[in-house]
Parts: C-alpha cells; sequence; structure tokens
C-alpha cells in the first residue's frame, strides 16, 4: 500500500516493513523508538504497532470525528489522541484485554 508509513534499517538502507492495516492514507503516526513501538491513525481509528515485526498489536477505536493527533507516553503505557469530534481520549495500553479509554470534553 502507496500510503502506508514504511519503516527503514538506515544503517543497511533496506525496507524492514509497511505499516499497512488502515486501508486509507494514514494522517499521523508517532514512535517509541526504544520500546519499538507506534501508534498511527486514519479517519477514526488508531493502530498500535510492534516496531520490532511490523505486527499491528492493537486497535484503538471511539473517536466518533477524525482523528487529528495521539501523543503516546514513556514506552506507550498510555496515549492521548484528540479529534473533530472535539473530545480528547486518554488511553489505557499496558496489559491484557481491549484498551480502555477516559473521554475529556
Amino acid at each position: 500500500d502507496a500510503s502506508a508509513p514504511q519503516v527503514w534499517d538506515l544503517e543497511r538502507h533496506s525496507l524492514l516493513f509497511e505499516l499497512d492495516g488502515h486501508g486509507v492514507e494514514v494522517e499521523g503516526m508517532v514512535a517509541d523508538w526504544d520500546s519499538r513501538v507506534a501508534i498511527t491513525w486514519a479517519l477514526l481509528v488508531l493502530l498500535l504497532w510492534d516496531l520490532s515485526t511490523g505486527a499491528c498489536t492493537r486497535k484503538l477505536e471511539g473517536h466518533r470525528g477524525i482523528v487529528c493527533g495521539a501523543l503516546a507516553s514513556d514506552e506507550c503505557a498510555e496515549a492521548l489522541s484528540w479529534s473533530t469530534d472535539r473530545t480528547l481520549r486518554l488511553w489505557q495500553l499496558a496489559g491484557p484485554g481491549a484498551p480502555q479509554s477516559k473521554i475529556f470534553r
């Protein structure tokens, strides 16, 4: 997918993998390279990625408007996203099960 973010090995000048999972053009991405985790967003959905494998590990859904941005805490235990629905969502990413979010208006 030409619109998927790509992860490169800069020392070897080689493509490691594409973060292909949204099916539409990705609007943005944040990454914690130390913990090897990234978050991408497009339309109403955020995806959490393992940068060691290129696998999508979680899907974050709940915004009713287009996601405009996101930030991640150290080691990506939490993420904060905001959207055109005029809300902030604080996502708890650590632990098993579906990620929980707290809404701020």
